[in-house]
């Protein structure tokens, strides 16, 4: 596609300004208020660009027109062997279901193999793959056409091709490194999403789809998962998907969408607005979707829409209560201001928390299990914010040994259902947040003054419990571990840092992060697992990495990961760990 938009944008600059090197031309320029040096450049640079596309010898290049002799331009554009023409595709974004750009390699019987990078697959393993992907994964988030087969799905979009291949290879890889070395293609695919202009439906799916299912090289600081959400959505905005019959605003084409190509469309945007708010809530981000509740009526058309499936619906339902209550919160009490904010941070939460507690009566009946554990993680994240409660009471001792419950619950539900729904193995990575926030609430009310109100073996077993749920999550990245197998490492030696440290026991549980909203929690004990640790490599080596200033930029880095033994068995850790009084306030208040 980056060639057609270089030639266009030189066919829309000569066609429209006359020859921009013409006196004549660049008074156009002038005369809409454009600089013509800011004009000349970009002819240049776009001149260069074509150039070199073409001798690069890629294919759907539209030449410059051709003057002719009346001192116009031909209309009929010349093409390369090979290529093939598309003039309803412009700068503008496509109504159509298929990609920019016709997909190459792509099988034409079982023999042959899809190949891109160093990565090949088998047309045979292709097929398998898709079948699997929507047999097993696309159920947990159903916005696209279950009917779509490989080779159709190749030629629309290779984008998305990759995408579905990726997702259902995350069980079982069908060659030794296969996700690793498909990896690096998504960043590239992700450049030529945004800095050329490729937007399509077939785009905004493999978007969603990455933003559900991070390839296995994923981080957990600078997770890009919510980059793709955001992407996806403002594309499908662009693309007209939130306007259903209003398609041809968005378009100079003409629009010619089938009923079936409509709701598909319908059921994209569904999962935009969705996706979108779930990432926010899970990562603390205090997110403004740019629409409004009417139009995500006007799109799903909740009650009678034959064609948006009922766990779509309720997946919805579930994130749009969730983006009023995180965005009402904030503004009704400010968790970072004094005491009477503290108390009116508590009158909205014990009020969010009853309302929310009432949706599943009034509209969420019959919810499918992720529905049911994406219900219970809103109220989490609700009760969650209890934490951020300065100003100590019994309303907010009450509300986080609540807080807690409900994270019992949930990883006790996840244990009790995996084993007949796989729900670990084929859902996004949304569950892993999840389970995480559950954990850390156990870690920390087990280890506070609030432990001697809950039952500190059972609270443990259950603490482990969630590892092993976080290790379901787990994809093979090379020899690494990927993002759930170095959670499960830190959260161990997170908890070996509560038993080895006893004071910890005689303080109130506090959040020295307080700008993420429930999700702080995490934050907070991820910000301390850090400082800990380098207070550790400090005793070993007081030249190392120091924890003073929280450097959090890349998560779980060598130092912070050597290997530990299964068992727990941290009896060197535990006879050099000792508290430094030289280690900074506050992130570890409340640790001492």
């Amino acid at each position: 596609m980056a060639n057609r938009n270089a030639s266009e944008d030189v066919e829309m600059l000569v066609g429209n300004a006359g020859s921009p090197r013409s006196s004549a031309g660049w008074n156009r320029l002038h005369a809409t208020g454009v600089s013509a040096w800011v004009m000349h450049d970009r002819f240049n640079e776009l001149e260069q660009r074509l150039k070199t596309l073409q001798e690069a010898g890629a294919v759907n290049v539209y030449p410059v027109p051709t003057p002719t002799t009346s001192g116009g331009t031909s209309s009929t554009p010349t093409h390369t062997a090979g290529s093939v023409h598309h003039p309803d595709k412009g700068l503008e974004p496509t109504l159509r279901l298929e990609d920019d750009i016709a997909a190459t390699n792509v099988p034409v019987n079982g023999n042959d193999t899809f190949s891109v990078r160093d990565v090949k697959l088998g047309a045979g393993e292709a097929e398998s793959l898709f079948a699997k992907f929507f047999d097993k994964y696309h159920l947990n988030v159903p916005f696209m056409d279950p009917t779509l087969d490989a080779q159709e799905c190749h030629q629309a979009s290779e984008f998305l091709f990759w995408a579905i291949i990726s997702v259902a290879s995350r069980e079982q890889q069908p060659q030794k490194d296969f996700l690793s070395n498909l990896s690096p293609y998504f960043a590239e695919a992700l450049g030529g999403v945004v800095l050329d202009n490729i937007i399509s439906l077939r785009q905004v799916q493999a978007l969603l789809l990455l933003a559900l299912w991070p390839p296995s090289n994923a981080r957990f600081w600078g997770d890009r998962s919510m980059t793709f959400a955001t992407i996806a959505t403002s594309s499908a905005m662009y693309l007209g998907l939130h306007s259903p019959y209003y398609e041809q605003e968005y378009t100079s084409s003409a629009v010619e969408l089938s009923d079936g190509e409509r709701t598909e469309r319908a059921r994209t945007w569904i999962a935009c607005v969705a996706v979108s708010q779930n990432l926010a809530m899970d990562l603390g981000l205090p997110v403004r979707l740019p629409f409004s509740n009417w139009k995500i009526q006007e799109v799903a058309n909740l009650p009678s829409s034959p064609g948006i499936p009922t766990d779509l619906q309720h997946y919805l339902i579930i994130h749009q209560h969730a983006y009023n209550i995180f965005t009402d919160l904030p503004e009704r009490g400010n968790a970072v201001a004094s005491s009477p904010s503290d108390h009116a941070l508590l009158t909205q939460i014990t009020k969010a928390d009853a309302e929310h507690c009432g949706l599943m009566s009034t509209s969420l009946q019959n919810m499918s299990l992720l529905n049911k554990l994406r219900f219970t993680t809103v109220q989490l994240h609700l009760q969650a914010m209890h934490f951020q409660i300065f100003s100590p009471s019994m309303q907010r001792k009450q509300g986080i040994l609540k807080a807690y419950e409900t994270a019992t619950s949930l990883i006790s539900t996840i244990i009790a259902e995996d084993e007949s729904s796989d729900i670990l193995t084929y859902s996004p990575r949304t569950t892993l947040r999840m389970i995480l926030l559950a954990t850390c609430i156990i870690f920390k009310v087990s280890f506070s003054s609030y432990g001697a109100e809950v039952d500190y073996n059972s609270g443990k077993v259950l603490f482990n419990a969630a590892l092993l749920c976080l290790r379901q999550q787990a994809v093979q990245y090379r020899d690494q571990k990927d993002l759930p197998l170095r959670f499960v490492d830190s959260m161990k030696r997170l908890w070996h840092m509560g038993e080895i440290s006893p004071s910890m026991n005689a303080v109130q549980p506090e959040l020295a992060v307080q700008t993420r909203l429930g999700a702080s929690v995490v934050y907070h004990c991820l910000a301390v697992y850090y400082d800990r640790l380098a207070l550790f490599y400090r005793q070993r080596d007081p030249a190392g990495p120091q924890g003073s200033t929280l450097q959090l930029s890349d998560g779980f880095d060598s130092f912070s990961m050597p290997e530990i033994d299964p068992q727990l068995a941290f009896a060197d850790f535990s006879m050099e760990f000792t508290w430094d009084p030289n280690m900074p306030q506050p992130y570890l208040q409340g640790f001492l």
